[in-house]
């Protein structure tokens, strides 16, 4: 069989993913639970740390089920009262470098996860794999306690090491509870070197959140590839492999699962891209001792709009 792709789209012919409403419900019911926000379908209400009331569809979540015809009406019909509304599009053929981008993987064209892995991924990508296999790296998966200990534990370093502040533990505990998530963690020899906290939904996985050692070579892409593998089991539409800036490291990894790119819009639109907004608190954030940061941030994070 030769090794043909799927047929690109041009961006006009790509059809935006979306989150469902009940997804979206959902992770509202997690967030009341996590962090006390009254919730009214699609917002929550949260307070920000000047003290502002503002209404969110969706906290910490980069898009949500709407199109942007429909975040625009809704936002039109809040008239002066603060909102914040989340919206996804495709991304134009030139991204400025820091641009906020997701890149995500079409699974659908896909007969199976063998399938993907033969036509779907390069040479280079399935040797990375393979090395880690090689190297004697295992993959452990599931929900229990044990396993979400490690991955926060991971989560929190990793956080740290970037200067970001990170959510408290219960938020992933009240994921855990309302959602088809699993954590994924790669073990080496005698220590995890990553974990990830994976939610699926026949839309879309969100491959969202992750705990990496230092310095962790290939593992990732192990890790990575055990989420899509899940992924493909549940009939996934698409793979999103995250955030991140446009031509930032980050984004130059996602970038070998040669994934479709996509804008994460919000009304009112920004002043500045969040990397940059956020890029001298981030650098403060680092000098502060693990162990502050470990505490300030699940305190501070509830409170951020635009996360």
């Amino acid at each position: 069989m030769p090794n043909t792709q799927p047929t690109e789209c041009s961006p006009s012919h790509i059809a935006t993913p979306r989150l469902s409403e009940d997804v979206v419900a959902r992770w509202l019911d997690c967030l009341s639970d996590a962090f006390g926000y009254p919730v009214a379908f699609p917002f929550a209400r949260l307070r920000t740390p000047a003290g502002r009331r503002i209404r969110v569809c969706v906290p910490l979540l980069a898009y949500t089920h709407l199109t942007e015809p429909e975040a625009r009406r809704i936002r039109d019909e809040a008239g002066r009262e603060a909102v914040q509304i989340r919206y996804l599009t495709v991304a134009p053929a030139a991204v400025a470098p820091r641009e906020p981008t997701i890149s995500m993987i079409p699974l659908r064209p896909w007969a199976d996860a063998e399938d993907l892995w033969r036509r779907g991924l390069s040479a280079n990508m399935r040797k990375k794999v393979r090395r880690c296999e090689r190297d004697g790296l295992t993959v452990a998966r599931g929900r229990s306690r044990a396993l979400l200990d490690s991955f926060y534990a991971l989560f929190l370093e990793t956080m740290h090491r970037h200067g970001t502040p990170p959510f408290p533990r219960r938020l992933f505990q009240s994921i855990l509870d309302g959602f088809d998530a699993e954590i994924i963690r790669v073990d080496g020899s005698t220590a995890p070197i990553a974990a990830y906290f994976v939610i699926y939904s026949r839309e879309v996985a969100l491959f969202q959140w992750a705990g990496m050692a230092p310095r962790p070579g290939y593992a990732g892409f192990l890790g990575e590839w055990a989420a899509i593998q899940g992924a493909m089991q549940r009939h996934c539409a698409w793979f999103d492999l995250g955030r991140a800036g446009s031509q930032s490291p980050p984004f130059a990894h996602k970038a070998l699962w040669r994934p479709t790119l996509f804008k994460p819009a919000v009304l009112p639109p920004p002043a500045r891209p969040i990397y940059d907004k956020y890029r001298f608190r981030s650098a403060a954030w680092r000098r502060l001792p693990a162990g502050v940061a470990a505490r300030l941030g699940p305190i501070l994070t509830p409170h951020l709009t635009d996360f």
